[in-house]
Protein backbone atom coordinates (compact mmCIF):
# COMPACT_ATOMS: atom_id res chain seq x y z
CA UNK A 1 0.00 0.00 0.00
CA UNK A 2 1.21 3.42 -0.69
CA UNK A 3 3.64 5.70 1.36
CA UNK A 4 2.87 8.53 2.80
CA UNK A 5 5.59 9.79 0.47
CA UNK A 6 4.05 8.39 -2.65
CA UNK A 7 0.58 10.05 -1.55
CA UNK A 8 1.78 13.46 -1.37
CA UNK A 9 4.02 12.91 -4.59
CA UNK A 10 0.45 11.76 -6.26
CA UNK A 11 -1.32 14.96 -4.98
CA UNK A 12 1.58 16.96 -6.33
CA UNK A 13 1.48 15.46 -10.14
CA UNK A 14 -2.44 15.75 -9.78
CA UNK A 15 -1.77 19.49 -9.38
CA UNK A 16 1.15 19.68 -12.32
CA UNK A 17 -1.52 17.86 -14.73
CA UNK A 18 -4.08 20.31 -14.21
CA UNK A 19 -6.72 18.06 -12.54
CA UNK A 20 -6.42 20.44 -9.26
CA UNK A 21 -5.33 23.89 -8.39
CA UNK A 22 -2.64 24.61 -6.48
CA UNK A 23 -4.64 27.28 -4.80
CA UNK A 24 -8.02 25.93 -5.15
CA UNK A 25 -11.24 27.42 -3.18
CA UNK A 26 -12.61 23.47 -2.66
CA UNK A 27 -11.86 22.06 0.74
CA UNK A 28 -10.41 18.61 0.38
CA UNK A 29 -11.14 18.68 -3.85
CA UNK A 30 -8.88 15.93 -4.71
CA UNK A 31 -9.46 12.26 -2.40
CA UNK A 32 -6.62 9.49 -2.55
CA UNK A 33 -8.76 6.20 -2.12
CA UNK A 34 -7.06 2.86 -1.34
CA UNK A 35 -8.13 0.60 -3.79
CA UNK A 36 -9.71 -2.07 -1.36
CA UNK A 37 -11.81 0.33 0.27
CA UNK A 38 -13.35 1.50 -3.28
CA UNK A 39 -13.83 -2.99 -3.93
CA UNK A 40 -14.94 -2.87 -0.46
CA UNK A 41 -18.01 -0.33 -1.56
CA UNK A 42 -18.53 -2.00 -4.58
CA UNK A 43 -19.19 -5.26 -2.87
CA UNK A 44 -21.27 -3.69 -0.16
CA UNK A 45 -23.60 -2.60 -3.16
CA UNK A 46 -23.30 -5.44 -4.80
CA UNK A 47 -24.70 -7.61 -2.01
CA UNK A 48 -27.57 -5.47 -1.54
CA UNK A 49 -28.59 -5.30 -4.83
CA UNK A 50 -28.39 -9.07 -4.70
CA UNK A 51 -30.65 -9.09 -1.17
CA UNK A 52 -32.98 -7.14 -2.84
CA UNK A 53 -33.57 -9.14 -5.72
CA UNK A 54 -33.55 -12.25 -2.92
CA UNK A 55 -36.63 -9.91 -1.61
CA UNK A 56 -38.39 -9.51 -4.65
CA UNK A 57 -38.13 -13.29 -5.06
CA UNK A 58 -39.96 -13.86 -1.38
CA UNK A 59 -42.24 -11.83 -2.19
CA UNK A 60 -43.67 -13.26 -5.21
CA UNK A 61 -42.93 -16.89 -3.71
CA UNK A 62 -45.47 -15.40 -0.53
CA UNK A 63 -48.06 -14.47 -3.37
CA UNK A 64 -48.13 -18.30 -4.46
CA UNK A 65 -47.94 -19.31 -0.29
CA UNK A 66 -51.15 -21.19 -1.65
CA UNK A 67 -49.15 -23.18 -4.70
CA UNK A 68 -46.10 -23.94 -3.25
CA UNK A 69 -44.68 -24.33 0.23
CA UNK A 70 -43.13 -21.79 2.50
CA UNK A 71 -39.49 -21.34 1.58
CA UNK A 72 -36.87 -20.55 4.18
CA UNK A 73 -35.68 -16.80 4.95
CA UNK A 74 -33.09 -16.21 2.23
CA UNK A 75 -29.13 -15.68 4.01
CA UNK A 76 -27.75 -12.38 4.59
CA UNK A 77 -24.20 -11.29 4.18
CA UNK A 78 -22.50 -8.99 5.55
CA UNK A 79 -24.13 -7.79 8.08
CA UNK A 80 -23.34 -5.58 10.97
CA UNK A 81 -20.76 -6.55 13.13
CA UNK A 82 -18.88 -8.86 10.65
CA UNK A 83 -15.78 -8.67 9.77
CA UNK A 84 -14.16 -9.67 6.30
CA UNK A 85 -10.77 -9.40 4.27
CA UNK A 86 -10.74 -7.87 0.85
CA UNK A 87 -8.40 -9.06 -1.68
CA UNK A 88 -7.29 -6.66 -4.69
CA UNK A 89 -5.30 -9.00 -6.80
CA UNK A 90 -3.94 -6.97 -9.74
CA UNK A 91 -0.94 -7.45 -12.05
CA UNK A 92 1.48 -6.12 -9.63
CA UNK A 93 0.26 -6.32 -6.17
CA UNK A 94 -1.85 -8.02 -3.91
CA UNK A 95 -3.57 -5.21 -1.84
CA UNK A 96 -5.35 -6.12 1.29
CA UNK A 97 -7.82 -4.42 3.84
CA UNK A 98 -9.11 -6.13 6.88
CA UNK A 99 -12.87 -4.64 7.47
CA UNK A 100 -16.09 -5.29 9.48
CA UNK A 101 -19.39 -3.53 8.81
CA UNK A 102 -20.32 -1.05 11.40
CA UNK A 103 -23.69 -0.37 9.96
CA UNK A 104 -25.10 -2.30 7.34
CA UNK A 105 -28.38 -1.36 5.02
CA UNK A 106 -29.52 0.27 1.61
CA UNK A 107 -26.62 2.92 0.27
CA UNK A 108 -25.88 5.90 2.45
CA UNK A 109 -26.89 3.35 5.19
CA UNK A 110 -23.67 1.35 4.78
CA UNK A 111 -20.26 1.96 6.92
CA UNK A 112 -17.67 -0.29 7.41
CA UNK A 113 -13.99 0.47 9.81
CA UNK A 114 -10.46 -0.75 9.35
CA UNK A 115 -9.47 -3.51 11.95
CA UNK A 116 -6.23 -3.79 10.74
CA UNK A 117 -4.14 -1.12 8.45
CA UNK A 118 -4.00 -2.10 4.71
CA UNK A 119 -0.90 -4.65 3.72
CA UNK A 120 0.44 -6.70 0.97
CA UNK A 121 2.78 -7.08 -1.26
CA UNK A 122 4.26 -7.82 -4.83
CA UNK A 123 2.43 -10.65 -5.35
CA UNK A 124 0.37 -9.54 -8.57
CA UNK A 125 0.08 -11.58 -11.98
CA UNK A 126 2.55 -10.08 -13.61
CA UNK A 127 5.05 -12.19 -11.76
CA UNK A 128 3.77 -15.05 -12.88
CA UNK A 129 4.75 -13.74 -16.53
CA UNK A 130 8.03 -13.38 -14.95
CA UNK A 131 8.31 -16.93 -14.28
CA UNK A 132 7.64 -18.14 -17.22
CA UNK A 133 10.25 -16.31 -18.82
CA UNK A 134 12.59 -17.38 -16.30
CA UNK A 135 11.50 -21.03 -17.41
CA UNK A 136 12.25 -20.64 -20.96
CA UNK A 137 15.71 -19.31 -20.15
CA UNK A 138 16.16 -22.27 -18.39
CA UNK A 139 15.04 -24.25 -21.53
CA UNK A 140 16.44 -22.59 -23.86
CA UNK A 141 20.36 -21.99 -24.40
CA UNK A 142 21.96 -19.30 -22.40
CA UNK A 143 21.70 -15.95 -24.22
CA UNK A 144 19.29 -17.26 -26.61
CA UNK A 145 16.08 -15.39 -25.66
CA UNK A 146 17.67 -12.09 -24.38
CA UNK A 147 18.80 -11.99 -28.25
CA UNK A 148 15.54 -12.68 -29.68
CA UNK A 149 14.39 -10.00 -27.24
CA UNK A 150 16.80 -7.55 -28.57
CA UNK A 151 16.36 -8.71 -32.58
CA UNK A 152 12.35 -8.86 -32.62
CA UNK A 153 10.93 -6.34 -29.77
CA UNK A 154 7.67 -6.35 -31.14
CA UNK A 155 7.34 -10.86 -31.74
CA UNK A 156 8.38 -10.21 -28.29
CA UNK A 157 5.58 -8.52 -26.95
CA UNK A 158 3.41 -10.79 -29.07
CA UNK A 159 4.92 -13.63 -26.80
CA UNK A 160 4.61 -11.80 -23.68
CA UNK A 161 0.55 -11.20 -24.49
CA UNK A 162 -0.08 -14.90 -26.09
CA UNK A 163 1.14 -16.09 -22.20
CA UNK A 164 -1.15 -13.35 -20.77
CA UNK A 165 -4.13 -14.61 -22.50
CA UNK A 166 -3.38 -18.63 -21.67
CA UNK A 167 -2.68 -17.73 -17.97
CA UNK A 168 -6.15 -16.54 -18.25
CA UNK A 169 -7.79 -18.96 -18.89
CA UNK A 170 -5.81 -21.66 -17.32
CA UNK A 171 -8.11 -23.97 -15.09
CA UNK A 172 -10.96 -22.21 -16.56
CA UNK A 173 -12.86 -25.20 -17.36
CA UNK A 174 -11.91 -27.27 -14.53
CA UNK A 175 -14.77 -28.21 -11.96
CA UNK A 176 -14.62 -26.72 -8.10
CA UNK A 177 -14.24 -29.04 -5.33
CA UNK A 178 -13.81 -27.34 -2.56
CA UNK A 179 -12.21 -30.54 -0.36
CA UNK A 180 -9.55 -31.49 -3.12
CA UNK A 181 -5.89 -29.30 -3.43
CA UNK A 182 -6.28 -27.68 -6.91
CA UNK A 183 -2.35 -27.67 -6.74
CA UNK A 184 -1.92 -31.06 -5.90
CA UNK A 185 -5.13 -32.17 -8.28
CA UNK A 186 -2.75 -29.80 -11.13
CA UNK A 187 0.33 -32.24 -10.72
CA UNK A 188 -1.76 -35.11 -10.64
CA UNK A 189 -3.65 -34.36 -14.02
CA UNK A 190 -2.53 -35.54 -17.39
CA UNK A 191 -3.42 -32.67 -19.55
CA UNK A 192 -1.39 -29.39 -20.55
CA UNK A 193 -2.80 -25.70 -21.42
CA UNK A 194 -1.48 -24.07 -24.32
CA UNK A 195 1.07 -20.78 -25.29
CA UNK A 196 0.97 -19.76 -28.85
CA UNK A 197 4.72 -18.94 -30.12
CA UNK A 198 5.58 -16.63 -32.27
CA UNK A 199 6.21 -17.87 -36.05
CA UNK A 200 9.40 -15.61 -35.56
CA UNK A 201 10.95 -17.35 -32.48
CA UNK A 202 10.68 -21.02 -33.41
CA UNK A 203 12.28 -19.84 -36.82
CA UNK A 204 14.82 -18.29 -34.21
CA UNK A 205 15.40 -21.31 -32.02
CA UNK A 206 15.69 -24.16 -35.40
CA UNK A 207 18.33 -21.49 -36.89
CA UNK A 208 20.24 -21.35 -33.31
CA UNK A 209 20.16 -25.20 -33.26
CA UNK A 210 21.27 -25.21 -36.92
CA UNK A 211 24.65 -23.34 -36.41
CA UNK A 212 24.72 -25.74 -33.27
CA UNK A 213 24.93 -28.91 -35.18
CA UNK A 214 28.91 -29.76 -35.62
CA UNK A 215 29.81 -28.16 -31.93
CA UNK A 216 27.23 -30.55 -30.75
CA UNK A 217 28.54 -33.16 -33.20
CA UNK A 218 32.19 -32.63 -31.64
CA UNK A 219 30.75 -32.36 -28.34
CA UNK A 220 29.33 -35.74 -28.44
CA UNK A 221 26.14 -34.26 -27.55
CA UNK A 222 22.56 -34.98 -29.18
CA UNK A 223 21.92 -33.01 -32.40
CA UNK A 224 18.13 -31.68 -32.23
CA UNK A 225 16.50 -31.88 -36.07
CA UNK A 226 14.02 -29.35 -35.06
CA UNK A 227 12.45 -27.33 -32.22
CA UNK A 228 9.87 -29.30 -31.62
CA UNK A 229 12.35 -32.26 -30.58
CA UNK A 230 14.60 -30.16 -28.50
CA UNK A 231 11.07 -28.69 -26.26
CA UNK A 232 10.24 -32.29 -26.03
CA UNK A 233 13.22 -33.61 -24.49
CA UNK A 234 13.58 -30.81 -21.91
CA UNK A 235 12.83 -31.53 -18.26
CA UNK A 236 11.16 -30.07 -15.73
CA UNK A 237 11.66 -31.10 -11.86
CA UNK A 238 13.51 -33.79 -13.27
CA UNK A 239 11.04 -35.04 -15.65
CA UNK A 240 11.27 -34.74 -19.25
CA UNK A 241 7.75 -34.58 -21.57
CA UNK A 242 6.55 -31.68 -19.71
CA UNK A 243 6.77 -29.31 -22.82
CA UNK A 244 5.79 -29.77 -26.34
CA UNK A 245 5.81 -27.91 -29.39
CA UNK A 246 2.83 -28.77 -31.71
CA UNK A 247 3.34 -26.46 -34.45
CA UNK A 248 3.24 -22.92 -33.10
CA UNK A 249 1.72 -24.18 -29.64
CA UNK A 250 3.68 -24.58 -26.59
CA UNK A 251 1.37 -27.17 -24.81
CA UNK A 252 2.76 -26.94 -21.21
CA UNK A 253 1.68 -29.37 -18.43
CA UNK A 254 -0.67 -28.73 -15.91
CA UNK A 255 2.01 -29.42 -13.25
CA UNK A 256 4.30 -25.95 -15.00
CA UNK A 257 1.10 -23.96 -14.87
CA UNK A 258 0.33 -25.09 -11.27
CA UNK A 259 4.41 -24.26 -10.49
CA UNK A 260 4.07 -20.76 -11.65
CA UNK A 261 0.95 -19.41 -10.66
CA UNK A 262 1.44 -20.94 -6.92
CA UNK A 263 4.64 -18.93 -6.29
CA UNK A 264 2.86 -16.11 -6.60
CA UNK A 265 -0.47 -17.17 -4.82
CA UNK A 266 1.13 -18.94 -1.84
CA UNK A 267 2.79 -15.70 -0.65
CA UNK A 268 -0.87 -13.72 -0.57
CA UNK A 269 -2.43 -17.47 1.01
CA UNK A 270 0.77 -16.96 3.86
CA UNK A 271 -0.14 -13.32 4.06
CA UNK A 272 -3.49 -14.05 4.73
CA UNK A 273 -2.92 -16.72 6.96
CA UNK A 274 -0.96 -14.51 9.50
CA UNK A 275 -3.89 -11.80 9.25
CA UNK A 276 -6.32 -14.58 10.27
CA UNK A 277 -4.51 -15.47 13.57
CA UNK A 278 -4.65 -11.46 14.48
CA UNK A 279 -6.73 -10.82 17.43
CA UNK A 280 -8.47 -8.14 15.41
CA UNK A 281 -9.75 -10.57 12.93
CA UNK A 282 -10.32 -13.68 15.30
CA UNK A 283 -10.94 -12.47 18.83
CA UNK A 284 -14.66 -11.70 19.69
CA UNK A 285 -16.51 -12.09 16.44
CA UNK A 286 -13.65 -14.21 14.04
CA UNK A 287 -13.37 -13.42 10.93
CA UNK A 288 -16.26 -14.89 8.77
CA UNK A 289 -15.50 -13.64 4.15
CA UNK A 290 -12.86 -13.34 2.58
CA UNK A 291 -13.44 -11.37 -1.09
CA UNK A 292 -11.91 -11.26 -4.32
CA UNK A 293 -11.56 -8.11 -6.77
CA UNK A 294 -8.76 -7.15 -9.59
CA UNK A 295 -8.23 -8.29 -11.87
CA UNK A 296 -6.47 -11.62 -11.12
CA UNK A 297 -9.26 -12.52 -8.87
CA UNK A 298 -10.44 -13.28 -12.71
CA UNK A 299 -8.33 -16.61 -12.33
CA UNK A 300 -10.57 -19.68 -12.12
CA UNK A 301 -7.01 -21.53 -10.53
CA UNK A 302 -6.76 -18.73 -8.17
CA UNK A 303 -10.25 -18.92 -6.31
CA UNK A 304 -10.08 -22.79 -6.42
CA UNK A 305 -6.27 -22.19 -4.52
CA UNK A 306 -8.16 -20.10 -2.13
CA UNK A 307 -11.60 -21.49 -1.73
CA UNK A 308 -9.70 -25.13 -0.66
CA UNK A 309 -6.88 -23.12 1.43
CA UNK A 310 -9.05 -20.57 3.56
CA UNK A 311 -12.88 -21.32 2.29
CA UNK A 312 -15.53 -23.06 3.97
CA UNK A 313 -14.01 -26.37 4.11
CA UNK A 314 -10.78 -25.04 5.45
CA UNK A 315 -9.79 -24.62 9.22
CA UNK A 316 -10.88 -20.89 8.69
CA UNK A 317 -14.26 -21.53 7.34
CA UNK A 318 -14.44 -18.32 5.33
CA UNK A 319 -17.53 -17.80 2.87
CA UNK A 320 -15.44 -16.60 -0.75
CA UNK A 321 -17.04 -13.91 -2.45
CA UNK A 322 -16.25 -13.17 -6.14
CA UNK A 323 -18.42 -10.00 -7.90
CA UNK A 324 -19.60 -10.76 -11.14
CA UNK A 325 -17.14 -8.45 -12.57
CA UNK A 326 -13.77 -8.30 -9.92
CA UNK A 327 -11.67 -6.62 -12.01
CA UNK A 328 -14.01 -3.65 -12.15
CA UNK A 329 -14.75 -3.45 -8.78
CA UNK A 330 -12.61 -0.59 -8.08
CA UNK A 331 -13.66 1.87 -10.44
CA UNK A 332 -17.35 1.31 -9.50
CA UNK A 333 -16.54 1.40 -6.00
CA UNK A 334 -14.43 4.62 -6.19
CA UNK A 335 -17.37 6.46 -7.75
CA UNK A 336 -19.01 5.49 -4.70
CA UNK A 337 -16.56 6.23 -2.31
CA UNK A 338 -16.38 10.21 -4.26
CA UNK A 339 -20.74 10.48 -3.42
CA UNK A 340 -20.06 8.62 0.20
CA UNK A 341 -16.75 9.75 1.57
CA UNK A 342 -17.60 8.91 5.47
CA UNK A 343 -17.87 4.58 3.91
CA UNK A 344 -14.91 4.20 5.68
CA UNK A 345 -16.06 5.38 9.39
CA UNK A 346 -12.57 4.26 11.02
CA UNK A 347 -8.56 3.74 10.66
CA UNK A 348 -6.28 1.85 11.56
CA UNK A 349 -3.08 3.32 11.36
CA UNK A 350 0.15 1.46 10.56
CA UNK A 351 2.64 4.54 11.69
CA UNK A 352 3.50 6.19 14.57
CA UNK A 353 3.43 10.05 13.75
CA UNK A 354 4.35 12.96 15.42
CA UNK A 355 6.87 16.14 15.59
CA UNK A 356 10.29 17.21 16.88
CA UNK A 357 10.38 18.86 20.43
CA UNK A 358 12.91 19.29 22.85
CA UNK A 359 12.31 18.29 26.55
CA UNK A 360 13.54 18.56 29.97
CA UNK A 361 15.82 15.57 30.77
CA UNK A 362 14.20 15.00 34.39
CA UNK A 363 10.95 13.79 32.25
CA UNK A 364 13.06 10.09 31.23
CA UNK A 365 14.36 7.49 33.15
CA UNK A 366 17.93 7.86 31.77
CA UNK A 367 19.20 4.03 32.32
CA UNK A 368 15.94 3.02 29.57
CA UNK A 369 17.45 5.28 26.66
CA UNK A 370 20.34 5.15 24.52
CA UNK A 371 23.18 6.11 26.07
CA UNK A 372 25.04 7.24 23.20
CA UNK A 373 22.12 9.07 22.15
CA UNK A 374 21.99 10.53 25.22
CA UNK A 375 24.84 12.14 24.69
CA UNK A 376 24.38 13.37 21.55
CA UNK A 377 21.29 15.65 22.14
CA UNK A 378 21.73 16.37 25.97
CA UNK A 379 22.07 20.25 26.41
CA UNK A 380 21.35 22.80 29.43
CA UNK A 381 18.51 25.14 28.61
CA UNK A 382 19.77 28.61 30.38
CA UNK A 383 15.74 29.99 30.25
CA UNK A 384 14.43 27.22 32.17
CA UNK A 385 17.85 26.44 34.30
CA UNK A 386 17.33 22.39 33.59
CA UNK A 387 18.97 19.82 31.43
CA UNK A 388 17.12 19.26 27.87
CA UNK A 389 17.08 16.51 25.24
CA UNK A 390 16.98 17.79 21.40
CA UNK A 391 15.34 15.19 19.02
CA UNK A 392 12.16 13.75 21.26
CA UNK A 393 9.80 12.29 19.22
CA UNK A 394 6.65 14.01 20.27
CA UNK A 395 3.79 11.50 19.51
CA UNK A 396 0.06 12.61 18.11
CA UNK A 397 -0.89 9.04 17.13
CA UNK A 398 0.70 5.84 17.58
CA UNK A 399 0.77 2.87 15.07
CA UNK A 400 -2.40 0.52 16.01
CA UNK A 401 -4.47 3.56 17.29
CA UNK A 402 -7.58 3.54 15.84
CA UNK A 403 -8.94 6.75 14.35
CA UNK A 404 -12.42 7.80 13.65
CA UNK A 405 -13.37 10.46 10.74
CA UNK A 406 -15.66 12.18 13.47
CA UNK A 407 -12.43 12.30 15.86
CA UNK A 408 -11.55 16.07 16.45
CA UNK A 409 -8.24 16.71 15.07
CA UNK A 410 -5.37 17.31 17.40
CA UNK A 411 -3.91 20.85 17.76
CA UNK A 412 -0.36 22.37 18.71
CA UNK A 413 0.38 25.85 19.81
CA UNK A 414 3.48 26.86 17.17
CA UNK A 415 5.73 29.96 17.14
CA UNK A 416 7.00 32.16 13.98
CA UNK A 417 10.36 32.32 13.32
CA UNK A 418 12.03 35.63 13.42
CA UNK A 419 11.27 35.52 9.49
CA UNK A 420 7.96 35.84 9.93
CA UNK A 421 8.14 31.72 8.79
CA UNK A 422 6.65 29.10 10.97
CA UNK A 423 8.09 25.76 9.95
CA UNK A 424 5.59 22.04 10.25
CA UNK A 425 7.94 19.44 10.21
CA UNK A 426 5.87 15.36 10.67
CA UNK A 427 7.59 12.33 11.66
CA UNK A 428 6.79 8.68 11.42
CA UNK A 429 8.35 5.75 12.76
CA UNK A 430 7.18 1.74 12.90
CA UNK A 431 7.54 1.97 16.81
CA UNK A 432 4.47 2.27 18.92
CA UNK A 433 6.63 4.32 21.94
CA UNK A 434 9.47 6.39 20.26
CA UNK A 435 11.94 8.62 22.06
CA UNK A 436 14.24 10.13 19.77
CA UNK A 437 13.59 11.40 16.21
CA UNK A 438 15.35 9.38 13.51
CA UNK A 439 15.86 10.72 10.69
CA UNK A 440 14.30 13.21 8.58
CA UNK A 441 10.59 13.97 8.17
CA UNK A 442 8.59 12.10 6.49
CA UNK A 443 6.54 15.90 5.48
CA UNK A 444 7.56 19.22 6.11
CA UNK A 445 5.97 22.86 5.05
CA UNK A 446 7.74 26.44 5.97
CA UNK A 447 4.18 28.24 6.12
CA UNK A 448 4.28 32.74 5.54
CA UNK A 449 2.77 34.92 8.14
CA UNK A 450 1.83 38.39 7.65
CA UNK A 451 5.14 40.95 7.25
CA UNK A 452 3.72 42.61 10.73
CA UNK A 453 3.75 39.46 12.36
CA UNK A 454 4.13 39.24 16.69
CA UNK A 455 6.94 36.55 16.73
CA UNK A 456 5.61 36.05 20.77
CA UNK A 457 2.28 35.12 19.39
CA UNK A 458 1.45 31.65 18.85
CA UNK A 459 -1.48 30.08 17.05
CA UNK A 460 -2.66 27.00 16.76
CA UNK A 461 -1.99 23.88 14.04
CA UNK A 462 -3.85 20.98 13.84
CA UNK A 463 -3.34 17.75 12.70
CA UNK A 464 -5.88 15.31 11.19
CA UNK A 465 -4.54 11.90 10.43
CA UNK A 466 -8.44 9.82 10.13
CA UNK A 467 -8.13 10.09 6.18
CA UNK A 468 -5.77 8.54 3.25
CA UNK A 469 -3.88 11.46 3.95
CA UNK A 470 -2.30 13.61 6.60
CA UNK A 471 -4.35 16.90 6.61
CA UNK A 472 -3.32 19.96 8.39
CA UNK A 473 -4.56 23.15 9.32
CA UNK A 474 -3.34 26.32 10.62
CA UNK A 475 -5.79 29.13 12.18
CA UNK A 476 -4.05 32.20 11.07
CA UNK A 477 -6.26 35.67 10.98
CA UNK A 478 -6.96 36.62 7.96
CA UNK A 479 -7.02 33.39 5.98
CA UNK A 480 -10.29 32.22 4.41
CA UNK A 481 -10.98 28.88 5.27
CA UNK A 482 -10.05 27.13 2.14
CA UNK A 483 -6.66 28.77 2.54
CA UNK A 484 -6.41 27.24 5.99
CA UNK A 485 -5.35 23.96 5.06
CA UNK A 486 -1.60 23.27 4.48
CA UNK A 487 -0.31 21.13 1.44
CA UNK A 488 2.83 18.95 2.98
CA UNK A 489 5.86 19.16 0.84
CA UNK A 490 7.09 15.18 0.74
CA UNK A 491 9.93 16.21 -1.81
CA UNK A 492 12.74 18.65 0.11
Amino acid sequence: IWSDKAKGLMESWAIDAGLITKDSQVMNQLVLCYEPDAASASIQNEINDYKKHLQLQQNKNEEKENEQPARKRPKEYLVAGEKYLLLDLGGGTADIAAHQVIAAGDGDAVTVKEIHYPSGGAWGSGYIDRHFIRLLNDILEPGWLTEFQSLYPSEYTVLLNNFRRAKERFYAHEAQDKVKDPSAAAYAKSKSHNVTLPAELIEFIEEKLEKSRNLRQIANQKVYESASEYFEDQTFLGTPGKWILNDEKLELDYSVWASMFDEVIDQTIDHCRMLLKLDALNKDSPCRYICLVGGFSSSKYLQHRIMYELGIKSEYKLIVIVPKRPSLSVVDGAVRLGLKPDFISARKLRKTYGIKVNAPIARFTLSDLNEELVQKHRYFNKRANLEYLHCIFHPYVRCGDEIDITDKPITTQFYASKKNIVGIDVYCTDERDPTFVDGDPVARKDVPLPANWDIHQTFPISFFFGDTKIRVFADIDGLADHEKEIRLDYEF
